[in-house]
């Protein structure tokens, strides 16, 4: 069930930058409902396209940030839904209220198809609300947060994708057995020189560790590669690269250069490789 979920989660990533793409970029009953304070948010500043607030914060707006993660939190509405709230963006809405992020900022996509799959996770939800069950939230909650160019949190995101360039794990080939390499090489191969097209810089490919630190300048043109994608992109790159430990494999993903399914079988080849030669086993391959 884990492997699904996650497989499910690297699918919606893609899914989600092929719509932004597309897009132009352009009944339970019981507790109370959980509403905001009434506080104002505060708007960040900067020479990007400003955050979008959604107004003050109303006495009627459901804030995440009072939901508890591990899932004891009973659910206290009914419907949860899309709206337009202004050209070409969807707000979340719980029983009409607006949703918001533990920063206080809307939950509003770029086109109603992402809205709609995260209303749906909300509607799914049974007696209490489980974050972990709602891997969309999660991934939209994220790219709105942390991924807005005026977001302090974004250059976390970045120096992590960088660092994980430094050894990407695309770039490390075994050297045997041969079958497992040459699986690597057609497999990873054309991701690793996709990416080296992006970035208009040669990257290294070893299968000694310590041969493997890419020169500088190549680094440096990935750093500025990932500085310039858009919040919704550097959210499902971030979040693939990060399980893969490969940045390639995450700008794979969210660029469309591979599907969520090939990416899921990319990040994991060698296991799969053993499983297949020495056998399956449980509460080790599955849960990897």
């Amino acid at each position: 069930q884990k492997s699904t979920l996650c497989n499910m989660w690297r699918r919606a990533a893609c899914q989600c930058a092929q719509g932004l793409q597309r897009a132009g970029r352009s009944k339970h009953k019981g507790s109370k409902a959980i509403v905001s304070s009434g506080k104002a948010n505060g708007k960040v500043s900067g020479n990007e396209e400003a955050e979008y607030t959604g107004g003050p914060i109303s006495k009627r707006d459901i804030l995440m940030e009072k939901m508890r993660p591990d899932g004891t939190t009973s659910r206290f509405y009914a419907i949860a839904s899309s709206e337009q709230s202004r050209e070409g963006h969807w707000d979340t809405v719980i029983d009409g209220r607006l949703l918001r992020t533990p920063r206080g900022l809307p939950v509003s996509l770029p086109f109603k198809g992402l809205s709609d799959v995260v209303a749906g996770e909300w509607q799914r939800q049974g007696s209490n609300i489980i974050p972990g069950m709602m891997p969309m939230t999660t991934l939209a909650v994220m790219a709105i947060d942390q991924c807005h160019k005026a977001s302090p949190l974004r250059h976390i995101l970045e120096k992590s994708l960088v660092d994980h360039f430094g050894f990407d794990a695309l770039c490390f080939r075994a050297d045997g057995p041969k079958e497992l390499r040459q699986i690597q090489d057609e497999k990873w191969g054309p991701m690793v020189d996709w990416f080296s097209a992006q970035i208009g810089k040669p990257i290294k490919v070893s299968d000694e560790m310590f041969d493997l630190e890419q020169d500088p300048a190549t680094v440096a043109a990935a750093k500025e590669w990932v500085q310039n994608l858009d919040q919704w992109t550097l959210a499902t790159t971030s979040y693939s690269g990060s399980v893969a430990k490969s940045l390639i494999l995450g700008a794979a993903v969210s660029h469309g250069v591979v599907s969520a399914e090939d990416a899921a079988y990319s990040a994991r080849i060698e296991e799969a490789f053993q499983a297949q030669h020495w056998g399956f086993i449980e509460g080790g391959h599955d849960i990897d």
